[in-house]
């Protein structure tokens, strides 16, 4: 695995900031789209989620190493830690940049990191330079069947948005996505890295390192316990099944108790976080509902790739004699764990599918190349044939997501923009407010809430937000013009709500009139927006 960096890392860096650079197009288009009244704030995929990412993010910036869900009002301690928003947070408060600039900063530094890492890794299964770099532009641009949304027929079926909808299960739209997936997918791919590495080299510090950061990658994105640890069992399972020594199941096992009793302790930490705390629990075991669609479309996900892979699988495990056999099987048995993973019984499933574009990728491409061999296809015209089969798929969700960026920015929507008056109104709250004080506004205007301001919020995310749809319903009956004063006195009581938000999204919940409530004061108001203070008893 020797890798020459004046000519084979240049060309892997020159491809990287390619990539980084065609991700970032519809953010891009996004700025480009701002006018004088709407702003785009760093988001054109992700909408309602990124500013729960900002909201962690300002916490820290707000001195807290703890973390608590300011999306709802139900008390509970802070007890949630996460290190990546925790230095992202920091990095803003000692630079004086928006937490909006830091976060989409990081989705490029990050992104650009894994790609890096990606081609280290791919090297590890990959003997030489042709077929590692090929590799490497399958797995960082490669996509499935989304093109198809483009057929009105296929995509007014329901579970069509799968075939574009999800990034976690693919490299490039992780890498468009968000910084954590592309974090959290290259510290996965280097604990697995690494690990393999102590197995073949009888080396205790690789064990340490995968362990270590094992351990972040558990912190930062605790779902990926349940890919980490079944996927090394079954492998150290499957290399005994094969190898039938003894001695080398006894090295594998020394090598995973080191990496286990590293990782572990966070993943008990967050299995403890959210037992303790009925807030946290809730979240992750009720509200935050990701289930896996008919199997059908995670191969529609995949496109080629499903197929190709299985020639690939049947490449490496007929040919056991090959030296890089034993590593290649790793890229099998995960490959062939996802479809049991993806369906346990618990409510995030397919987020269980994160990293597995990557050892499908690889194993495509040694189909490919096993395919070329056995009927005799020449590279220089078969090689671009399967590029060209492979790559189409991913421009098609940057194609969608830049048409819904264009309608936003010239219709009512918070979605990618947000008007500058409303963004102006949140920053005085953050200015002028207690961090403690509960904010009442429409959940979309909720949403940005905790992440502009850093206030609590009645409403605001439905993962989040603890019984979101009944506290949706209070939100309307609130602003509806047959409640009375008394009614809407009470229930501001009730939920400690001290400040009220009232924007175009508010007036359209109901004929509710707030300047003519003695009981609410307007402290801040612009050309659009206007804030009130609770003000009960009086």
């Amino acid at each position: 695995m020797k890798i020459s960096f004046s000519k084979e890392w240049l060309l892997v860096i020159i491809w990287s900031v390619l990539v980084i650079f065609l991700a970032n197009i519809p953010y891009i288009y996004g700025y480009l789209l701002s006018t004088p009244e709407k702003m785009f704030l760093g988001d054109a995929r992700s909408f309602l989620d990124t500013n729960t990412y900002l909201a962690w993010m300002h916490q820290a910036e707000d001195g807290h190493v703890l973390f608590k869900n300011i999306y709802t009002t139900e008390p509970h301690s802070r007890i949630f830690l996460h290190p990546l928003f925790l230095l992202l947070g920091n990095i803003s408060r000692v630079s004086g940049f928006s937490l909006v600039a830091v976060h989409s900063w990081a989705r490029i530094i990050f992104g650009f990191l894994l790609l890096l890492f990606i081609y280290v890794f791919v090297s590890y299964f990959v003997e030489d330079r042709f077929r590692r770099f090929f590799s490497f532009v399958i797995v960082s641009l490669s996509g499935g069947f989304a093109w198809l949304r483009f057929f009105p027929s296929i995509d007014r079926i329901p579970e069509a948005w799968f075939l574009t909808g999800w990034s976690e299960g693919n490299t490039f739209l992780t890498i468009y996505a968000l910084p954590l997936f592309s974090l959290a997918t290259l510290m996965l791919l280097a604990s697995f890295y690494f690990l393999l590495r102590s197995f073949e080299e009888n080396k205790t510090k690789y064990a340490v390192y995968g362990g270590v950061i094992a351990f972040f990658l558990i912190l930062d994105h605790s779902y990926d316990v349940l890919i980490v640890y079944p996927v090394i069992a079954l492998y150290v399972l499957s290399r005994f099944f094969v190898e039938r020594k003894t001695s080398h199941f006894k090295n594998y096992l020394q090598k995973t108790g080191i990496f286990l009793a590293l990782s572990l302790p966070a993943a008990v930490y967050d299995f403890a976080s959210i037992l303790l705390n009925p807030v946290f629990r809730e979240w992750a075991f009720e509200a935050s509902v990701t289930l896996s669609p008919h199997f059908i479309w995670y191969l529609g996900f995949f496109g080629f790739l499903s197929i190709l892979s299985v020639a690939g699988i049947l490449n490496v495990i007929s040919d056991s004699e090959h030296p890089l056999f034993f590593r290649r099987l790793f890229l099998v048995v995960w490959a062939f764990s996802v479809p049991f993973l993806i369906y346990l019984p618990f409510k995030f499933q397919r987020r269980l599918i994160e990293g597995v574009h990557v050892p499908i990728s690889i194993l495509s491409v040694l189909g490919i190349l096993f395919l070329l061999q056995k009927f005799e296809w020449k590279k220089k015209w078969a090689v671009p044939v399967f590029v060209l089969l492979l790559i189409p798929g991913n421009f098609t969700p940057l194609i969608r997501d830049m048409s819904y960026l264009k309608q936003n920015v010239s219709r009512e929507s918070v979605a990618g923009f947000l008007d500058k008056d409303i963004y102006s109104a949140l920053k005085w709250l953050e200015e002028k407010t207690e961090r403690e004080d509960i904010v009442l506004a429409d959940y979309e205007i909720g949403n940005y809430v905790p992440a502009l301001s850093g206030n609590t919020v009645y409403i605001g995310h439905s993962p989040e937000t603890m019984d979101f749809w009944g506290k949706w319903a209070k939100v309307k009956n609130f602003f509806h013009k047959d409640s009375s004063d008394a009614y809407r006195k009470e229930f501001l009581k009730t939920e400690g709500i001290t400040y009220l938000t009232y924007t175009w999204r508010e007036k359209k919940l109901g004929a509710f009139d707030p300047e003519k409530a003695p009981y609410l004061e307007p402290v801040y108001r612009n050309k659009t927006v206007t804030i009130f203070k609770v003000h009960l008893g009086e």
